[in-house]
């Protein structure tokens, strides 16, 4: 088994940077692939974040345009009903 992650601390700084010569090449591209992959997990997860966020956003939006058209029907509605009252009482005062 590699030795890299069984060193103490007195022998082996943390860093793969030091001119050590018992840390061997595989030990380093595991230190390193290590790195890389937490680098990268971490911009996965801004990246889901702001797709996320931007979802949300969209979702918001397609609700207030949602309930902005249903306040408009409901004025549309509104509007029928008092032109329809209006033409009836413009029918019986026609009829008198």
């Amino acid at each position: 088994m590699s030795q890299f992650f069984l060193n103490n601390p007195n022998t082996f700084s943390n860093s793969p940077f030091t001119s050590n010569e018992n840390i061997k090449f595989g030990d380093k591209l595991i230190y390193y692939g290590g790195m890389v992959s937490t680098v990268g997990a971490i911009i996965a997860f801004i990246g889901s974040s702001i797709v996320y966020e931007e979802d949300l956003k969209k979702s918001e939006r397609i609700s207030q345009q949602s309930s902005t058209n249903q306040h408009q029907l409901q004025e549309m509605q509104q509007q029928i009903q008092l032109m329809q009252r209006k033409i009836e009482q413009l029918e019986q005062d026609q009829g008198r």
